[in-house]
């Protein structure tokens, strides 16, 4: 389902739009579009080099360089264990998408959807030094994606520069948890 579609479903207003508290909101998209290349084109990539090394070392035993072809066999296996290592720690866990709906988040990963509360939200970090950015939202409770929610917020052009969807978006989750009585 698009995101046009969604929002008109979603909508009472022709315009999009749809109301939470006194303010308007469009429902906004916080995550990176290069999550698709992050969790699944660069890793395939990498797969598809090393099996590449691999071939080249059955070519090169095939043709009677034995020495060059048994090296050329015996480096993609270490080199699997670390790629499938760095990729599993640091991208498996970002989520597909996110939507800010105003006083909540819509968080798609997959076939699962989680819709999270800010007041839901117990902390927030975000981390514009790793590649790529990362945005971690620790919920108070447990949900199908997990307690932890990760998800890649789009970068500018300039490094290291907070995104400020991301700012103001951590402003109104600790408003909102300011407002909350104490547990």
């Amino acid at each position: 389902m698009s995101l046009h579609s969604y929002r008109n479903k979603l909508s009472l207003f022709p315009s999009g739009e749809f109301r939470v508290s006194k303010h308007t909101f469009e429902m906004n998209k916080l995550i990176s579009a290069n999550t698709f290349l992050f969790k699944q084109a660069i890793p395939t990539i990498a797969y598809v080099f090393l099996a590449g090394i691999a071939l080249i070392g059955l070519y090169a035993i095939a043709t009677g360089s034995f020495i060059m072809g048994i090296v050329l066999l015996i480096f993609p296996i270490p080199a699997v264990l670390i790629v499938n290592t760095v990729f599993k720690k640091v991208l498996s866990d970002l989520v597909d998408e996110v939507y800010d709906e105003g006083s909540s988040l819509r968080i798609v990963n997959g076939v699962n959807e989680v819709r999270v509360n800010l007041g839901d939200i117990e902390d927030v970090h975000y981390s514009t030094a790793s590649n790529p950015p990362r945005v971690t939202l620790n919920l108070l409770n447990e949900t199908v994606l997990g307690r932890d929610l990760v998800f890649a917020p789009p970068r500018g052009i300039v490094p290291f520069r907070k995104n400020k969807d991301i700012v103001d978006l951590i402003a109104r989750i600790r408003k909102c948890r300011a407002n909350q009585p104490l547990q």
